[in-house]
């Protein structure tokens, strides 16, 4: 008993601490009571209870006999309707959707409490007490379809009113656009919570298996959604109920599941292709249930679940690297069939009688003793890998000559929760948390070195999206809802690097250790950044019937926040002259000069 205790304050304390929230992941239940001539019946008390879970919330239905309970989970309800003097009446599955006013009106017959009219409708609830609308998902059918990475955007491709530009990839919303408005006004909410980075594009990762239900609001957007004058994506993720379910998964894809390429059926196929493409999933819910300790059915209820995404995929690729002969000074591509551009020593630029001039080298070959010290100091580090193939010769020297085989690796991991609780008969409290991270990495095999290789300044993206919110109940015509959530995107980009004294190591006085120069020539790395942007959110509605009308208030604070930096090259940038030939008025003679290595080798 103590720890049930300790469990109902401390979740009864969330909510003292949170946010009044909207209701963008819930639904209302309204409708009017009258008797068999048709006159109200005020005072009727009306219960609706969620059959997974037996959490109810009631109400007195007033002079009017007009009754409204807001701020329901999605889910199938049972409403009860009492009143001294007539029959119970109950209407079983009433079946309420994320962001719906569903209208169940009663008639009431005499007679005793002890009897019972239920009423079963062969036609669903209509919604007609709201003026928006949009596409609704419901989460299994959704986890069945055979969508790319399991993206909860993707649903956006199934929306009337949504058009996609370019890719479209359901990893962020920047090609996506509802009714002409730019991608950066949709809102993104799961389970209440704004889940956008302040930026635009990236949101919250929702896991596909937790989905309750999606929806897209497409058209004017009621006010409690502010600033998403686009459109909105509301997500319901699913709450555990009175009994233990779990899951396990994995969709993937290997290489032998692949359709042949073109080139296999003449049976030639590629070295080094290969495809390990898996996407595991799982979760568990139900009561929270500790033997001996504590009992949480019908009233504590948890969601956990994780998605990933692994792939790594083998694939040989062509890259142009430098000869042994370039390596060497010689650009005279002796035997390859094709005159190459000829080389001019940027060191005998002079200017006589008003008319430029500059000398070749002697068989296009820049002699080591001439060669730039920076030149020489770096290609002792052995940057290229050595050409497998003899390649294509061009005037600037010979061009896809290795073929190497690099390894893809992508990883995705994602990781959710949620728990609810009935802290009293008036107060249901809630806490949601997700959290996604985004890593990815595709070698560039042309590199030995791997200080030169800008694929070596790695980047792990990483996504916080957390929430507690609460429904107060403080009369029977008067719904409080509260939430405060936060959401943290953060860009972490690490090269390793950074730190090293190239001054020393290339032999460049004055410019200190940390940052790679930029040379022309020699392949750059940019230093390594961060970038962080929050959103802090505090919510307030409440919901008040009054007679025949009712009236919904609210306010919505949000703070955003950005802290972003990328240490700056202090080793400066280089620029070589050329190695192309001069007309008289100083202007380049086309054809001439060639590679950037020509260039770095006479400084």
């Amino acid at each position: 008993m103590q720890l049930q205790a300790i469990v109902g304050l401390v979740l009864t304390f969330s909510v003292l601490v949170a946010a009044p929230a909207f209701a963008q992941d819930t639904a209302t239940l309204t409708g009017r009571v009258v008797d068999p001539s048709g006159a109200v019946v005020a005072g009727s008390q009306v219960t609706a209870v969620n059959t997974a879970t037996n959490l109810e919330q009631s109400t007195t239905a007033n002079e009017e006999g007009l009754y409204r309970i807001p701020a329901l989970r999605p889910g199938t309800y049972r409403v009860t309707v009492t009143a001294t003097g007539f029959k119970r009446f109950v209407r079983p599955d009433v079946d309420l959707r994320v962001g719906a006013t569903v209208a169940v009106n009663v008639n009431l017959e005499l007679g005793t409490l002890a009897d019972t009219v239920e009423v079963r409708a062969s036609t669903p609830l209509l919604e007609t007490e709201s003026s928006s609308t949009g596409t609704i998902v419901e989460g299994a059918f959704f986890y069945r379809m055979p969508l790319y990475q399991r993206w909860a955007k993707s649903i956006m491709y199934l929306t009337p009113g949504v058009t996609v530009s370019g890719f479209g990839w359901g990893g962020d919303l920047g090609g996506y656009q509802i009714n002409g408005e730019s991608s950066d006004r949709i809102g993104y909410f799961e389970d209440g919570i704004y889940g956008v980075r302040p930026s635009g594009g990236w949101t919250t990762d929702t896991i596909q298996n937790t989905i309750e239900e999606i929806k897209v609001v497409t058209t004017v957007l009621p006010a409690e959604y502010g600033h998403s004058a686009g459109g909105a994506i509301t997500i319901v993720k699913r709450s555990g109920t009175n009994q233990l379910h779990g899951m396990a998964s994995d969709l993937f894809r290997e290489g032998a599941m692949q359709h042949r390429r073109f080139m296999q059926i003449y049976t030639f196929e590629q070295l080094g292709n290969s495809l390990h493409f898996h996407q595991p999933d799982a979760n568990m819910s139900g009561p929270v249930y500790i033997p001996k300790l504590y009992d949480g059915r019908n009233k504590t209820f948890f969601m956990l679940a994780g998605q990933w995404l692994i792939e790594r995929q083998g694939e040989q690729i062509t890259y142009t690297v430098p000869t042994p002969a370039e390596l060497a000074g010689d650009f005279s591509y002796a035997g390859s069939g094709v005159a190459p551009n000829p080389i001019y020593d940027p060191r005998t630029t002079r200017q006589l009688d008003g008319q430029w001039f500059r000398n070749p080298f002697p068989g296009n070959i820049v002699p080591k003793a001439s060669w730039d010290r920076v030149a020489t100091n770096f290609l002792s580090q052995k940057v290229w890998a050595e050409p497998n193939k003899t390649g294509t010769p061009t005037t600037t020297g010979y061009v896809e000559n290795l073929q190497n085989v690099r390894q893809k690796t992508v990883d995705y991991y994602n990781y959710t929760s949620r728990v609810d609780h009935q802290a009293a008969s008036k107060l249901r409290t809630f806490f949601t948390w997700s959290l996604n991270t985004r890593t990815s990495w595709t070698p560039d095999m042309s590199l030995l070195n791997i200080d030169y290789d800008a694929s070596s300044r790695t980047t792990m993206e990483t996504q916080t999206t957390a929430g507690i919110g609460a429904t107060w109940v403080p009369s029977p015509t008067m719904v409080s809802e509260s939430r405060l959530s936060y959401y943290r995107y953060k860009n972490d980009a690490t090269w390793p690097g950074f730190g090293k004294d190239y001054g020393k190591l290339l032999g460049i006085p004055n410019i200190g250790a940390g940052s790679m120069p930029s040379i022309t020539g020699i392949p750059y790395v940019s230093n390594p950044s961060v970038d962080v942007q929050e959103t802090f959110n505090f919510k307030q509605d409440v919901s008040k019937l009054s007679g025949r009308h009712a009236f919904k208030m609210g306010y919505d604070l949000m703070r955003l926040r950005r802290n972003n930096y990328s240490i700056t090259n202090n080793a400066g940038t280089f620029t070589l002259s050329g190695t192309n030939g001069l007309n008289a008025n100083g202007s380049g003679i086309p054809n001439t000069g060639g590679k950037d290595l020509a260039r770095l080798l006479t400084g």
